[in-house]
């Protein structure tokens, strides 16, 4: 594992990247000196689920050769999807704020068509990331309730999946070949993994606890109701017995 590739981007890169990125034709990790220029580019028209119509932005022209089949042009002008997903942005909003708070930009509609612009041009990495994962931390999910899970580590998904099956599995009463649900939680190193999985355990003692209690509520409960019938049994008893002697006397009195 590359240390490289847990240690955060410092926020003087994160700017460098935002300002780059911001602009119509990127220069990429080399700078305006050495990075792209502007014949390095070529228009491309598709369908943008952000935008929800279709667009034509520029991409390097050796991204669109190097594209198979329709859509989006997998353009990420010299950078990695890594990096953009280092970025640490959720959506345009985060981005909008960014260049407020941190670049001085001002509020408005150039803010805000810039960090659109970004986020046509990263989110697509994130959301790779996302699905497949990186170094980091993956939540390990068994059942519906949410509340059976932890958490392991693995520089792929595929780590985490295998450490999941053998380890966890007959912890959580699951054969080996069953595959539970796992979740990418960010990029982190190891040590980050003992934070989680303490929070965790508070959260499933606590859980424990409060099944423990409502089960002792229901207890309760069940033993009042039982001591009611008993009683309402012995009453009924007596009645019968009661009703019995008084007509076994009066039948007497009239013999």
């Amino acid at each position: 594992m590359s240390k490289a590739i847990t240690t955060p981007l410092t926020l003087a890169a994160r700017k460098k990247i935002v300002e780059d990125l911001a602009q119509k034709f990127p220069f990429g990790p080399e700078g305006k000196k050495k990075g792209f220029k502007r014949e390095d580019y070529s228009s491309c028209e598709y369908y943008s689920g952000f935008y929800e119509r279709h667009v034509t932005l520029p991409v390097l022209k050796t991204d669109r050769e190097n594209q198979t089949g329709w859509g989006q042009v997998a353009c990420v002008f010299g950078y990695d999807d890594l990096t953009f997903y280092k970025l640490n942005f959720n959506g345009p909003g985060d981005i909008y704020y960014f260049l407020q708070d941190e670049m001085d930009y001002e509020s408005g509609r150039g803010a805000r068509m810039r960090a659109n612009r970004v986020w046509e041009r990263i989110g697509r990495s994130i959301q790779i990331i996302r699905r497949h994962g990186s170094t980091g931390i993956y939540e390990v999910v068994y059942g519906y309730s949410g509340r059976e899970k932890c958490f392991v580590y693995g520089d792929t998904k595929n780590d985490a999946i295998v450490f999941a099956k053998s380890m966890l599995n007959p912890a959580f009463g699951k054969p080996m070949h069953f595959t539970p649900e796992i979740r990418f939680k960010g990029i982190s190193p190891v040590t980050g993994l003992a934070t989680r999985n303490d929070a965790r355990v508070v959260e499933m003692k606590h859980f424990a606890e409060e099944i423990e209690k409502e089960a002792r509520e229901k207890l309760a409960e069940a033993l009042k109701l039982a001591e009611r019938f008993k009683s309402r049994a012995e009453m009924v008893q007596n009645v019968a017995g009661f009703q019995l002697i008084a007509t076994l006397e009066e039948e007497n009195l009239v013999d």
